[in-house]
């Protein structure tokens, strides 16, 4: 169990330190950037996102859910329901708010510059919520690790 304890703790922290990276280190940054280097550069991160984290999601969610049925005998497993069910909500909330302006940001060559703009500064402010939720989810993974 040591073993799935650690894939788990490295996957779900790895995902989430990530996601609190690009909401609060990446896009600032790239908010620096020209426009004319935004616009290229937004479409390309997007669809390489897109790509890697419904994998990602979706394999710390089972990690996480592995850990809350094994432990559901023990008193974590309050702890471990709390954040498999927090990480099952921040996966509906990609799905159904993030994951579509994350497609129209992906598919936006050669839209109207101030579209993708807005596009994107609606998904950052939306990110920062499902950034919280993982926080959380992840804190309560460690807790009922411990």
């Amino acid at each position: 169990m040591r073993i799935l304890d650690i894939l788990t703790v490295l996957c779900a922290v790895a995902m989430t330190g990530t996601e609190f990276t690009v909401a609060f280190i990446l896009n600032p940054a790239l908010d620096a950037l020209d426009e004319a280097t935004w616009l290229r550069a937004m479409p390309a991160l997007a669809k390489a996102m897109g790509r890697a984290m419904p994998i990602w999601y979706a394999s710390a969610f089972a990690l996480i859910a592995a850990e809350g049925y094994l432990r559901f005998g023990t008193d974590a497993r309050w702890w471990m329901v709390t954040a498999a069910g927090l990480w099952a909500s921040s996966i509906l909330y990609s799905i159904t708010m993030l994951v579509p302006i994350n497609n129209r940001i992906a598919s936006a060559n050669g839209a109207p510059a101030s579209s993708v703009v807005l596009e994107h500064a609606r998904w950052d402010w939306l990110h920062r919520w499902r950034v919280a939720l993982l926080v959380v989810a992840t804190a309560c993974l460690l807790i009922g690790l411990a």
